[in-house]
């Protein structure tokens, strides 16, 4: 009777045992089968990105081939498309059949990849599992070159990436803005600041990079229609080439009498006793300086300030129109990426600006003057300074400024 209750006993040990190792390649299963489940799901969502840019890329160059250009792109990252343990499909929104969801059917500047992946499983077969799976997608938009507003039509602009007082508004004058958002490119809370007295009156929005901006004393910005918003996408800077104009002059500027003609000048601008520019384009390699009681005037005139700064004093009179047709038609005043020199821009009530200043690399301070009609600009530098003691009125209108061309563009959107 002894000896049948040990056999009994070991028979049950048996079954314990082999109950527990089931449970423990279960376990197993879990931690390395699962482990390679999510190792792979993470790379087939690298490679569906990856692919998802390629094809984009390839498409918006204008690459009838461009699928074949995201399935390379996928195989060199180990999916093959073989149809067994991966399979890759790779379409544009405004194809039939195409899965992009309502926001982005019909949308042909979509490239959708999805990744379905079949990883073999070891431990897990004990508990029947043979494989897993994974699905994993990607959506990716390209944007043509196009000719277009710069940085979306925003009236004013600060490019500087990472620093303080990027949009600055000082003084103690209101600040009306029309026809446009202001926008700050820096990451840092203190991009956009706001100080003394400030009024600021305005249709559009405060836009930021950084989420929130600085107060200094208690300026009223109840009159910013759109409110300030942060997170904005960054731009690129410095900004790609093929954003920045070409401006380029033939032979010297001369004076004749009180008019000057266009061309190169070295030296003080406008030269003493100039007070009309005929039209045309003039490249500047010395400081703009206008003194109070002079004035200045051209109609489609383009400024290059090739090297040197400008100071405009408050008493000075200035009215300049940028050209109104040819490849710089609204561009009024431009500075190169070279050129970091502060320019500063005072005048009376009596002048008016029209047209674009561009200076992506130089600190801009534009002062009030309490114009009797509006600055009809777009006013884009690294750091702008809105300030003075007197009204600063701006009105943007796109047909006023300068379209650049802007280069074809992809990204990830989901």
């Amino acid at each position: 009777m002894k000896s049948m209750k040990l056999s009994t006993e070991r028979g049950q040990a048996l079954i314990l045992i082999a109950l527990a190792a089931i449970g423990l390649f279960g376990i197993a299963g879990l931690a390395i089968d699962g482990s390679a489940k999510f190792s792979d799901r993470r790379h087939a969502q690298n490679e569906a990105d990856t692919a998802a840019l390629a094809g984009s890329l390839a498409k918006v160059n204008g690459d009838p081939e461009w699928k074949l250009s995201a399935l390379d792109r996928a195989e060199s990252n180990g999916y093959d498309n073989n149809l067994v343990s991966n399979t890759v499909t790779v379409y544009a929104c405004n194809e039939n059949g195409s899965d992009c969801g309502t926001s982005y059917a019909g949308d042909p500047s979509f490239v959708k990849v999805v990744v379905v992946s079949h990883i073999n499983t070891y431990f897990a077969r004990v508990v029947g599992i043979n494989e897993t799976q994974n699905t994993v997608q990607s959506l990716a938009k390209s944007q043509q070159a196009y000719a277009g507003q710069l940085y979306r039509g925003a009236s004013v602009v600060g490019l500087a990436p990472d620093q303080c007082k990027t949009v600055w508004f000082s003084g103690s004058a209101q600040t009306d803005v029309d026809g446009g958002g202001i926008f700050s490119n820096s990451n840092l809370d203190c991009g956009v600041t706001v100080q003394g007295s400030t009024n600021i009156n305005m249709d559009g929005s405060i836009d930021m990079v950084a989420n929130g901006y600085t107060k200094n004393g208690n300026p009223p910005l109840g009159g910013v229609a759109g409110g300030f918003s942060g997170d904005a996408e960054p731009y690129e800077y410095p900004p790609p080439e093929e954003m920045l104009p070409t401006v380029t002059c033939t032979g010297n500027a001369a004076t004749s009498g009180t008019a000057m003609s266009p061309g190169n000048w070295s030296g003080n601008f406008p030269p003493n006793g100039v007070t009309t520019l005929d039209s045309g384009t003039y490249c500047i390699s010395g400081n703009f300086k206008l003194n109070a009681g002079e004035n200045l005037s051209g109609t489609d005139v383009t400024i290059l300030m090739e090297t040197g700064g400008i100071t405009w004093n408050g008493g000075a009179e200035v009215n300049l129109t940028a050209p109104s047709s040819g490849d710089l038609a609204g561009l009024l005043i431009y500075a190169p990426m070279s050129n970091t020199s502060t320019m500063s821009f005072n005048g009376n009530a009596n002048s008016t600006l029209k047209g674009t200043i561009f200076m992506p690399a130089a600190p801009i301070a534009y002062s009030g003057t309490g114009n009797l009609n509006p600055s009809y600009v777009q006013i884009i530098g690294y750091t702008v300074e809105l300030t003075g003691t007197n009204d600063t009125n701006i009105l943007y209108q796109d047909p006023d400024n300068w379209d650049a061309n802007m280069p074809a563009q992809v990204g990830l959107f989901q």
